[in-house]
């Protein structure tokens, strides 16, 4: 057995990345498979340039991938793992182990001395990261509600839906940088990456979306963004939308404004024919969102734990 890693080469391996990410998943609930297209889509993120992506092989075969990136926008000396990915077969071999080795080797080579990778809330990822020596420090949980039974979109808070082309992209992004300036891992939002948000969800994976700004006199103050996939859905034999994003102003937190956003959007999901509904949210989020939520009907169904190390020493 030889373990090989070696930096990945995006027109010659998206085909084995695409392949090893693909079965490496397929046991999440809820997953559905990538296509090439999407990975091209993802190939075109505003952040490519800074993100390093390795590949595992094994006697010569692509088990695994994982990536390495940085924002240079974040002010912390931080840089951030997705993945590994490892092929079943393949693990416990410590393919998984070699690659989050490489990563932390080249973000380290670029001035980083803390990483941060997230996993989904089981025991295989769980132990991992205990044997690598990263530790638990943030979780985030993904809510569900059926659509069946909503309250009245309340009354009191203008919804106004627009498209999202560049002006209201600017606008988007602008309530977005001060709603979520507090959060953790913050770094400013730009329209050059609302822009490829929005070309993800609309010419990649064909989903459906729906946007609205809140008004309160002539100030929009806050925003939704929800969003379902008639790919997705069909692959799973569901009808489930999501709320991808949602953020009030901090000057007017406190008003019912979120409500009102949250509830819209369930609503437009409904009529949209969706039956269910889910977002995530940071557990420790600093306006308290998942008590919101519980208190508008979601259910915690599963979680996310970020891990994090310091890399700072040899």
């Amino acid at each position: 057995m030889s373990i090989a890693i070696r930096p990945y080469v995006p027109d010659l391996d998206r085909p084995a990345r695409l392949d090893v990410f693909n079965r490496a998943n397929a046991e999440i609930e809820g997953f559905v498979p990538d296509t090439l297209e999407m990975l091209e889509q993802y190939d075109r993120s505003p952040n490519e340039a800074n993100r390093r992506r390795f590949i595992a092989e094994l006697d010569g075969t692509p088990v695994g991938v994982a990536s390495a990136d940085v924002y240079p926008e974040l002010a912390e000396p931080k840089g951030f793992i997705s993945g590994p990915h490892v092929v079943p077969e393949a693990r416990r071999r410590g393919v998984g182990t070699a690659l989050v080795a490489a990563a932390i080797g080249d973000l380290r080579g670029r001035g980083k001395r803390l990483v941060e990778v997230d996993a989904l809330d089981r025991p295989g990822p769980n132990e991992f990261a205990a044997a690598l020596g990263l530790a638990p420090v943030r979780s985030f949980s993904n809510l569900r509600r059926r659509l069946s039974d909503l309250p009245a979109v309340p009354a009191g808070v203008e919804i106004i839906p627009v498209e999202l082309e560049d002006d209201n992209l600017a606008e988007y992004v602008r309530l977005w940088n001060d709603a979520f300036s507090e959060y953790y891992d913050f770094f400013p939002w730009t329209v050059e990456r609302a822009r490829f948000a929005r070309d993800s969800i609309r010419k990649t994976q064909g989903d459906v979306e729906r946007f609205a700004f809140a008004r309160v006199g002539e100030e929009r103050v806050g925003f939704v963004l929800v969003v379902y996939s008639p790919r997705d859905n069909e692959k799973l034999g569901i009808k489930r939308g999501g709320v991808w994003d949602i953020g009030v102003s901090k000057p007017f937190r406190g008003r019912g404004i979120a409500s009102t956003l949250i509830t819209y959007g369930m609503h437009w999901l409904r009529d949209s024919g969706m039956a269910e509904v889910e977002l995530w949210v940071d557990d420790l989020n600093v306006t308290n969102a998942r008590g919101l939520y519980e208190h508008l009907g979601f259910r915690v169904v599963r979680r996310s734990i970020t891990y994090r190390k310091n890399i700072s020493g040899p």
